[in-house]
């Protein structure tokens, strides 16, 4: 497929689901939960099985041969050189609260690499592209090519996670407090979106763990093609999910991995 292809195609899966997903924010929704027993609260609503369906329907009609991997309908593996990996409502928790910090996460790998990808923010008009090597932001109708910033000291950087429960180990805890009482300044709940804003320059370092590949695959090539670093903790690849830190520069991204291969 070509790249002006995979563009055109990605965006119009992202229009589905933000049409989907703009039409049942901030209102009542029934919840269930995900998670197993005796873990926190872990909600899925109707919307994000009918998102991730709908952008199911649109690949297997467009593409059939290709291969699938979805949070809430499972895999469907084709043996395919192209997989795509979709996480309908990525922060769930902030959709069914009122807060326009989630968004759609649309990735594609080409033979096992995560090549392209869209964190969709639809309540902020935010679309973020990576394709082609290059990173964008689509707002407003218009394109800018995006850059991480040059921060290179943790004790300089801004870090983001989503919530302090994602490290589910009492040694995960203490390594993410390792970077953390270092850092400038430290912002939770922004789920997906503070990948958006480290590719933008507008935060440096984030770390996170319990990942799934579909809530990573499409934010590795944005970070990468911005300039930024994204492995696991132990600096090696991310495609799987697990643990992982993303970072602004590489020294940044250095100083990281070396405090957190201290912790076995």
């Amino acid at each position: 497929m070509q790249n002006d292809y995979i563009f055109r195609f990605m965006n119009k899966l992202a229009d589905d689901a933000s049409n989907i997903s703009k039409s049942y924010f901030k209102k009542e929704l029934t919840l269930e939960n995900k998670a197993d027993v005796g873990e926190i609260f872990d909600p899925v609503t109707e919307i994000d099985k009918k998102i991730e369906l709908a952008i199911r329907e649109l690949i297997e009609t467009s593409h059939p041969g290709h291969s699938i991997y979805g949070e809430e309908m499972g895999i469907k593996d084709t043996n395919s050189e192209y997989c795509w990996f979709i996480d309908p409502i990525d922060g769930t928790r902030s959709f069914v609260s009122g807060v326009p910090l989630w968004g759609t996460l649309i990735g594609l790998e080409y033979n096992t690499k995560p090549s392209f990808g869209v964190i969709d923010h639809p309540c902020l008009d935010e679309r973020y592209i990576a394709i082609d090597g290059k990173a964008f932001l689509i707002k407003n109708g218009k394109s800018d090519i995006l850059r991480t910033s040059n921060c290179q000291s943790l004790n300089e950087a801004r870090l983001g996670f989503t919530s302090y429960d994602m490290f589910k180990t009492r040694n995960d805890q203490l390594i993410f407090d390792s970077i953390y009482d270092q850092v400038k300044i430290t912002r939770s709940g922004g789920d997906c979106y503070f990948y958006s804003l480290l590719a933008s320059g507008h935060m440096d370092i984030i770390i996170e763990s319990s990942l799934q590949p579909y809530d990573i695959v499409a934010i590795i090539p944005l970070i990468e093609a911005a300039g930024g670093f994204i492995s696991s903790w132990d600096g090696g690849s991310p495609n799987r999910g697990g643990s992982i830190v993303a970072s602004a520069s590489q020294d940044l991204h250095s100083q990281a991995i070396d405090i957190l291969k201290n912790f076995k």
